[in-house]
């Protein structure tokens, strides 16, 4: 029998429980869906803008399992989520992050510094003298920290990135932050780092829209809708680069992720990769309302990209 989980009844009962999280908007949004399907929109997490796409949340540490902070919650408690984010911060002040070298950029683990350094910059600028520090919280428990000045850092950190993606069960975000003046904002990578920067990419999209596969194609079974919901895939070509494809079937009534390539199967045996953007030119995609990530609905199947 499993062990029924008791929510403290007010925040005070709570604090020496909370823990603050990073949380991102894609990951949040795609889990708001699945609470959404299954009819537990209540149970949807509580959480704080902080930057760009990062928010941060709260979990309590319970016994059975760790439960994140939700609106219901909030509502019980008579609190807003910024309570408890600072009361979750306060709590784990003292926690201990671990740091290990990876290349010539830093990988710092623990929640708890996660979203500290989200909340203040200053957590991380220790690190390194001087220096302006850039962020990536690509992980709900790992900060991947470069450094403005130092392009090596930053091919590093990309990768890195990438790496913790290619493992993690509660992603966030690939977002770079910088340290400015007001504290965070968001980065734009140096051209010496892109060829990394669109292997993360890939990485990302691959890792999001696999998660949220599952949850588009029962929503539109909920809805009685006969409709296939095309996987993201994430290969390497020739030279070791990743690209990304989905597959579209003459006949099938489908819906497809904004990959790289396209590849078309017609009734008549022909097959083809073809560009996103010449499928999407061609007049035959249309966006499928409320899906994240982004899905696309194919109005029909466009022979004509595929030559005779």
């Amino acid at each position: 029998m499993a062990e029924q989980v008791v929510i403290p009844g007010s925040l005070g009962e709570a604090s020496s429980l909370l823990t603050a999280r990073p949380v991102g908007l894609v990951p949040f949004q795609i889990r708001g869906q699945v609470l959404a399907l299954q009819g537990a929109e209540a149970g949807i997490d509580a959480a704080v803008p902080v930057v760009a796409d990062y928010f941060v949340g709260a979990v309590l540490d319970l016994p059975s399992a760790d439960v994140p902070v939700t609106v219901r919650m909030l509502d019980d408690w008579g609190v807003d989520m910024e309570a408890v984010v600072v009361e979750a911060a306060r709590n784990r002040a003292q926690v201990e992050a671990s740091v290990d070298a990876f290349e010539e950029a830093l990988v710092i683990s623990g929640v708890s510094f996660a979203a500290a350094s989200l909340r203040d910059p200053g957590a991380v600028s220790r690190f390194r003298e001087g220096a302006t520090p850039v962020i990536v919280v690509p992980d709900a428990g790992t900060v991947v920290l470069g450094f403005a000045e130092d392009p090596g850092s930053l091919v590093s950190a990309a990768r890195a990135v990438e790496r913790v993606l290619a493992q993690s069960s509660h992603t966030v975000s690939v977002t770079a932050l910088v340290r400015s003046e007001s504290g965070w904002v968001p980065f734009e990578w140096p051209e010496a780092v892109s060829a990394e920067v669109s292997r993360l990419g890939k990485r990302w999209d691959s890792v999001q829209y696999g998660a949220a596969r599952t949850v588009v194609q029962e929503s539109y079974a909920a809805a009685g809708s006969d409709v296939f919901v095309a996987e993201l895939v994430l290969a390497a070509d020739a030279t070791g680069e990743y690209v990304t494809y989905a597959s579209v079937t003459e006949g099938a009534v489908s819906v497809v992720p904004r990959a790289q390539f396209l590849v078309l199967n017609a009734a008549d045996g022909r097959i083809g990769q073809v560009p996103f953007g010449r499928v999407l030119d061609a007049g035959v995609l249309a966006p499928a309302p409320g899906t994240v990530p982004d899905y696309f609905s194919v109005t029909r199947f466009p022979a004509e990209l595929l030559g005779s």
